[in-house]
């Protein structure tokens, strides 16, 4: 039996109106896959801010972006200055919180949380959610509008944007899976974490 995993982006929401975006859901925990839980333009966003505000509308919060987040501490996880998804994907802290998911997902509805508003734009999608549904899970991405988009849809958009979309009249299954794989390859390099050089 498949469960399901959302994800959402708090973006610049108020905090009542992201509360909604997550009762529109009945989200029951949101996960923070952001490796560094704070904004400056977006104070309220801070870890200790938006847990207290969480807990206080009944939803509860979870910290993961240790684990789940594409700034790694692990320095096996770079190649050079860049955080490779590759790599981070394979750390045993990576799968752990995954497995944390999996299981709390039987029991919760669960949203990962990090900054972005676009699902493309962020590792949320393109690291996080690739390797639950790899897993299995069926994951679903709750837009700024509070409409839902299906991974799968997701997926397909990521193509399109990444310019590997297989022609209508040729794409079988495996020329799909190679252009998916071509798909995530770009869009994992465009957004993989790279440290900038100490001044």
């Amino acid at each position: 039996m498949s469960t399901r995993v959302y994800t959402i982006g708090h973006s610049n929401h108020e905090v009542d109106g992201f509360v909604a975006l997550l009762r529109q859901h009945a989200i029951d925990v949101v996960c923070d896959v952001r490796s560094v839980p704070c904004s400056r333009r977006y104070p309220w966003f801070a870890k200790a801010a938006i847990e207290v505000a969480l807990k206080e509308r009944g939803v509860r919060y979870l910290f993961l972006g240790d684990a789940l987040g594409a700034r790694p501490g692990d320095p096996s996880c770079f190649d050079g200055d860049r955080a490779l998804h590759s790599r981070i994907a394979a750390t045993e802290l990576f799968q752990a919180a995954l497995d944390r998911i999996e299981t709390g997902s039987k029991k919760f509805r669960i949203a990962l949380m990090c900054a972005e508003r676009e699902p493309l734009e962020c590792h949320r999608s393109v690291l996080v959610v690739r390797n639950l549904a790899l897993r299995g899970i069926e994951c679903a991405h709750i837009l700024a509008s509070g409409e839902l988009e299906s991974h799968a849809a997701m997926e397909k958009r990521m193509a399109e944007r990444e310019g590997v979309a297989p022609m209508p009249l040729l794409d079988g299954a495996q020329a799909w899976e190679a252009a998916l794989e071509e798909a995530y390859r770009r869009a994992s390099h465009r957004l993989e974490y790279v440290r900038r050089p100490e001044k």
